[in-house]
């Protein structure tokens, strides 16, 4: 084989590679932030229970959201999670704690009782765009049902202008799990707010 021909496979070669390398699915990026109580490793949680998602949305998108961030946090968590309706919840969610900055303990104690819930998780959006580029905050709180603290906090806040935020959503809706749609999903979730939601669900759990 000529010096020519070797080097004309040799591109031919490295150029397949790049290809196949280009056509992998795309890293998914963390965007969201957490904290952790300083105790966090001495609770022992295994039922929790997630609320439906309180602040600036209705009552169809709360309901997606809540059963997005059931969906994501059973993949990244051990716990056996629990979804509990408005209903259900009265007492709890007419005390507003995302916004009062404070749990009831009475509340929180009658409601783990009830489910036996070891743990609480509250989620909250203060703001959201609804036409493009989209936009949405997600705060959620792990509450620990025998003290009422909180154990665990997390936030996101997505701008769909943002490049980060896009090639996030690539990543994310080029996944095996979500190859049905070939992986364009991420373009729409740039239009659809449940898509965009979804996103916004997933990098809460992501940190818990």
């Amino acid at each position: 084989m000529n010096a020519v021909r070797l080097a004309l496979l040799s591109l031919l070669l490295f150029g397949g590679l790049v290809a196949c390398k280009s056509t992998g699915p795309r890293t998914v990026l963390v965007l969201s932030t957490s904290r952790l109580a300083a105790d966090f490793g001495t609770y022992k949680f295994q039922r929790v229970g997630v609320l439906p998602v309180e602040g600036d949305l209705e009552d169809d998108a709360a309901t997606h959201l809540q059963q997005d961030l059931y969906t994501e946090l059973s993949r990244s968590t051990p716990y056996e999670l629990v979804t509990l309706s408005k209903a259900e919840l009265f007492d709890v969610r007419k005390s507003e704690p995302l916004r009062r900055g404070a749990h009831t303990p009475e509340a929180l104690v009658e409601i783990s009782r009830r489910y036996r819930l070891d743990a609480i998780l509250f989620s909250h959006v203060p703001h959201r765009r609804l036409y493009p580029p989209l936009e949405l905050s997600l705060q959620s709180e792990l509450v620990a049902s025998d003290t009422g603290q909180v154990v665990w906090a997390g936030s996101v806040h997505l701008d769909a202008s943002d490049e980060r935020v896009r090639h996030g959503l690539e990543g994310f809706f080029s996944r095996d799990h979500d190859a049905e749609d070939g992986g364009a999903g991420w373009e729409l979730a740039l239009l659809s707010p449940t898509r965009f939601a979804r996103f916004a669900a997933y990098q809460i759990a992501l940190q818990l």
